[in-house]
Formats: structure tokens, C-alpha cells, sequence
């Protein structure tokens, strides 16, 4: 795994002296609290495993008060709960026929859409997804319906709202929880197994911002299921390794090579794929 951002430390977390001492490093795997992580420079290294020397990672915080720094990263890993303010959609209109279109294309019926808030980006060639946490807007993504290369698109496939991204979740089933990539895993398993939960970390791997909620929400659930892409070996291992306070409820389900939880959905192949495996 590469290293880029302070991001990609997770776990236990403790001061040493003036640096960050993690128990878990994101590279080899070793447990054994020998990650060191100076955060007025953003340098590490893991004497475990004898690799980070001299790499450095962007430590997403302003570094002119280095003990700041650290107080905040300390705080934010053990104690607090991330709370993401509530953002503006941009502007928005119904489902068109293209839309509608597309998100058959995807397995998703027009209803099953409007079900998860999805809309048209007002004079774009986009689907608008909204992410609510407790009633409020925090976060929405949006997806090009027309190939990158093609004269309407107006940047990536995806967009996103400029702020930090929050859990995504899906369902209110309590039986189990499905942690996925994507919102559209997510939605998937929800409208598959009405009796789960899904949770879509955007991302094969989770912040450590995030790391306190995603505890919460896991302990909600007698079963965590973590089903990330098929290409995601090691990421699954990580936040396997994570959820360590809640070993015995984990289970991690391997994806077929070269699929995800929509392609199955979209093939109408993973309603059978759950029977088989979860």
C-alpha cells in the first residue's frame, strides 16, 4: 500500500514524546505499536517492517503549531466522533428520460432512485446523490451518465461536494451491516437484503476521522459483513484489523474477480451471491 496522507494511519493511537505512536502500521500489517509519525513534518517510519524513512505524507492540518497538531490528531483518533456540518445541494431537477436511463442500465428501477433522494444536476450531464445524516445534508457525489470523452461532459466521471466525506449509509435493516466502497454498492445491498444495513466508506479505505463512527454504527450489528471490491485484499485486512474490538462479529466476503457489489446488483446476481456467501 502506498502512503500518501495521514489519512492512511488507523487504530490505536498514542503521544509519543513529539510524534504520533500508532500500533498498527499500514504497510506490513505489524501490530506491535512501532509506527512513529511526526506531525509538524509529516515524516514516518515503522521500525517493525523498516520502511517509511524519510517518506512523507500530507497531514491535512496546518503545521505552524506542530503541538497543535498533534493534540488535534491525538483527540480526533480516540475521543471524538466526527460531526459533518450540514452542506447545500447544488441545483437540481427530476429524473430526465437519459437519467432514468442510465440508472436502469445500472439495475435501479426510476422509484428504487427517487428512493435514495437521487435527481439530475440542473445543466449537467450527471446524476446528483445526496448523502443525510440525521435528517441533514452532509455530502453528495455526483456521476457523469454520458463517457468521459463525450462533448456534454463537464469534468470527471465523478464530482464531489468540496468538503470531508462522512459515512454514507444505507437501509434500516438491524440484522447485519454490509461494508462497501461506493454508494451504489451500498444502495445495492439495501434494496437486495431489507433486513441489513450498508454502509459505503467511499473509498477502499477509512479515514481516521471516520474511524470513531464507524465503531459506533459496527456495534449496532450482530454481523458485519465487509464486502469491498474484488481488487481490495488488503484494504478488507485494514479495516478488518480496525474493527478488532468487534472480532468475533466480523466476517470478510470476497468478491467474484473484476466485480462489485452494483455490477452483481445490475446483473441481478446478488440476491443468490449473498444466499451462497453471507
Amino acid at each position: 500500500m502506498r502512503v500518501t496522507t495521514a489519512d492512511d494511519f488507523c487504530g490505536p493511537v498514542r503521544q509519543s514524546g513529539d510524534q504520533l505512536n500508532y500500533k498498527l502500521c499500514p504497510v506490513c500489517g505489524s501490530d506491535s505499536w512501532k509506527v512513529y509519525l511526526d506531525p509538524s513534518s509529516g515524516r514516518w517510519m515503522c521500525f517493525a517492517g523498516q520502511h517509511g524513512a524519510g517518506g512523507r505524507v500530507d497531514m491535512g492540518l496546518p503545521v505552524d503549531d506542530p503541538g497543535a497538531v498533534m493534540e488535534h490528531m491525538v483527540r480526533t483518533q480516540q475521543t471524538e466522533e466526527y460531526d459533518p456540518p450540514e452542506i447545500a445541494l447544488p441545483e437540481w431537477e427530476g429524473l430526465g428520460m437519459v437519467e432514468a436511463n442510465y440508472m436502469q442500465q445500472r439495475g435501479m428501477t426510476v422509484a428504487q432512485a427517487l428512493k435514495h433522494g437521487i435527481v439530475k444536476r440542473m445543466g449537467s450531464p450527471r446524476v446528483l446523490i445526496p448523502v443525510y445524516q440525521d435528517g441533514k445534508l452532509v455530502y453528495w457525489t455526483s456521476r457523469l451518465t454520458v463517457p468521459e470523452n463525450h462533448p456534454a461532459a463537464d469534468g470527471p466521471k465523478y464530482l464531489s461536494a468540496p468538503v470531508r466525506h462522512p459515512l454514507a449509509v444505507y437501509g434500516e435493516g438491524t440484522e447485519c451491516l454490509y461494508v462497501v466502497e461506493g454508494i451504489f454498492d451500498a444502495i445495492a445491498f439495501a434494496e437486495t437484503d431489507a433486513g441489513c444495513t450498508a454502509v459505503a466508506l467511499l473509498g477502499k479505505t477509512l479515514p481516521n476521522y471516520l474511524r470513531k463512527n464507524f465503531l459506533t454504527l459496527a456495534r449496532k450489528f450482530g454481523i458485519i459483513y465487509i464486502a469491498l471490491d474484488s481488487d481490495a485484499a488488503y484494504p478488507a485486512f485494514k479495516l478488518q484489523r480496525t474493527l478488532e474490538p468487534l472480532v468475533d462479529r466480523v466476517r470478510v466476503l470476497t468478491m467474484p474477480r473484476g466485480d462489485d457489489p452494483a455490477e452483481l446488483f445490475r446483473r441481478g446476481e446478488l440476491s443468490n451471491w449473498i444466499l451462497e456467501n453471507a
